[in-house]
């Protein structure tokens, strides 16, 4: 097996790796056509930019998966194990609270284009195709959130557990 099939890859992987591919060929072949026919694919930057922000909003999401967001590592190594949990979870519920206004907004946007009609410049795509980007990826990074509180919430049950609480 070669080195790419050693190992699984998760769904968010997958997207994102498909993403960057589409975007890295659309690009270098604007770039191509752009040194060739001096002209470019004016309908290559509406696709790579919609692509990005998938790409961004999966990658959120695996962070979150992964427990690679940004923290507060500075503030929780100098605390309690019990304190730094607690700070932990406020981080990720504040987290939630973020990514669920996301959400919220991210309807409201995708509804108004939707009663609009509004349509992409270059390929003349409905508007909402594209910004539904918005509220599924802040839906899938606040599942994701949702997770990691429950696991944590559960580990800590467990331990009560095994001291007899």
């Amino acid at each position: 097996k070669g080195i790419l099939m050693k190992r699984k890859y998760t769904p968010e992987e997958i997207i994102i790796a498909i993403c960057m591919g589409i975007m890295t060929l659309l690009t270098a072949g604007n770039v191509i056509a752009r040194k060739l026919f001096h002209s470019s694919f004016s309908f290559v930057e509406e696709i790579t930019i919609i692509l990005f922000i998938v790409a961004t909003l999966v990658g959120t999401a695996m962070a979150a998966k992964r427990n690679q967001h940004m923290g507060f590592s500075g503030l929780t190594e100098k605390l309690s194990p019990k304190s730094a949990k607690i700070v932990e979870l406020i981080g990720e519920v504040i987290c939630l609270i973020f990514f669920a206004l996301v959400l919220y907004n991210g309807v409201g946007m995708v509804t108004q284009e939707f009663r609009s009609g509004m349509t992409t410049p270059a390929l003349g795509l409905p508007e909402w195709i594209y910004g539904l980007s918005i509220p599924v990826g802040a839906l899938f990074i606040s599942f994701r959130y949702i997770v990691r509180m429950i696991e944590a919430l559960k580990k800590k049950e467990e331990k009560k557990e095994e001291k007899g609480e």
